[in-house]
């Protein structure tokens, strides 16, 4: 339990600065571009923010009894978790399909902006660096989802434990 115990916090806590930077970088653009569509993404990055400040959340209650949850903290882990549990499957299926065929999506890069080929001569590899950082960022949100989850039962046993021993 204890390895599993500290990946939840490392992994909330890494999940928490990426997520954060991508969510003010996403406010920024939707403020200085006014392209709403990005509300979308800035949703679903700031549900990755919130499930990774109740995990620390829910980790901290874990580690100190004494220090305990809000009341709607666990309701919220689960439903934000879901949401963040999309996002995540989101960026696993994207970085698949960037990794599965870089040079495909460098091609219609090239297709669409000719003189990009003479700013960035290796565009594959840069789809591949980039498709390889979403793998590793969504099996990071989805397994820090997993790890929340698993850790919530827990607490939940032992809220009901120290119920029964208040009776």
């Amino acid at each position: 339990m204890s390895f599993k115990f500290g990946l939840l916090k490392g992994l909330s806590l890494v999940n928490l600065i990426v997520s954060g930077f991508f969510g003010i970088c996403l406010a920024l653009m939707v403020v200085f571009t006014m392209q709403m569509a990005m509300l979308i993404g800035l949703f679903l990055v700031g549900a990755a923010v919130i499930h990774s400040w109740l995990s620390l959340s829910l980790h901290r209650s874990l580690a100190y009894p004494q220090l305990q949850m809000k009341d709607n903290a666990p309701d919220g882990l689960r439903i934000i978790g879901a949401i963040a549990a999309v996002y995540a499957f989101m960026l696993l299926s994207a970085g698949w399909s960037v990794l599965s065929n870089p040079d495909m999506y460098a091609q219609e890069v090239m297709k669409m902006n000719p003189d990009i080929k003479y700013a960035l001569p290796d565009i594959g590899k840069l789809y591949t660096v980039s498709g390889i950082f979403m793998l590793v960022y969504g099996a990071s949100l989805m397994v820090n989802y997993l790890l929340s989850l698993n850790f919530l039962q827990v607490w939940k046993y032992r809220q009901q434990q120290n119920s029964d021993q208040g009776m």
